[in-house]
């Protein structure tokens, strides 16, 4: 009953059987048939398959170096991570709506203001769905920032190390020039702490998740 009640709408177009149409094939019919189907279940919480493909035709997650038979798992993966994380911190974070709508606008300036209303009619959202989509991506990132950015500290001998074996390389690869460490200390900092905090949130996304109650179904 409480799943059923979870659930939400994913759009199914028809020719010789049901079949899930892309974007562009779907607008070619008039009549979508509404089905739902669930890709995860988080600890109670259901995602859809129109969850996962909303998130992709809008780009709220960065897909450019997955390839593209995996996108729809990767963006599942995110979404499952995102849920998990916020169901567990009670976090008392507010996401400001002015960057809810840069995202936004960001998003859907891209897809042009036709693209995203054939959009909109066939997931059947608007626009407060997709900050919803935002929402808690920029969310899950500020936890995780909390969390985390203070035990990810960079040593001056991880900055210098990174400088001789990584970046003056790079750059002489490249046939350029290498700056001065003092001019670009900042930008390694901030890389490495990067890199840090990685590694340090999927280690411990990894003990979270087998200890979830996560049912993956697609």
């Amino acid at each position: 009953m409480i799943l059923q009640q979870k659930l939400k709408k994913i759009y199914v177009y028809f020719t010789a059987g049901i079949i899930l149409f892309s974007p562009i094939q779907a607008h070619l019919f008039s009549f979508p048939e509404v089905v739902d189907r669930i890709a995860a279940v988080v600890a109670g919480e259901v995602i859809t398959l129109s969850d996962v493909r909303i998130n992709r035709a809008f780009s709220v997650h960065d897909v450019q170096s997955v390839s593209q038979v995996s996108e729809d798992l990767f963006i599942l993966n995110k979404l499952i991570e995102q849920k998990l994380i916020i169901q567990i911190i009670e976090s008392d974070i507010i996401i400001p709506e002015k960057d809810l709508e840069t995202e936004v606008r960001k998003a859907t300036e891209k897809l042009g203001v036709v693209r995203t209303r054939r959009l909109f009619a066939m997931f059947g959202i608007g626009w407060d769905e997709l900050k919803e989509c935002f929402r808690e991506k920029l969310l899950f990132r500020r936890i995780i920032f909390q969390k985390f950015s203070r035990s990810a500290f960079v040593s001056l001998k991880e900055i210098e190390a990174y400088y001789d074996l990584t970046y003056v390389p790079s750059q002489k690869a490249k046939g350029l020039g290498p700056r001065s460490m003092l001019e670009i200390i900042g930008d390694i900092e901030a890389e490495l702490k990067q890199e840090k905090i990685g590694r340090l949130v999927k280690e411990w996304l990894d003990i979270l998740k087998k200890e979830a109650d996560i049912q993956i179904m697609i």
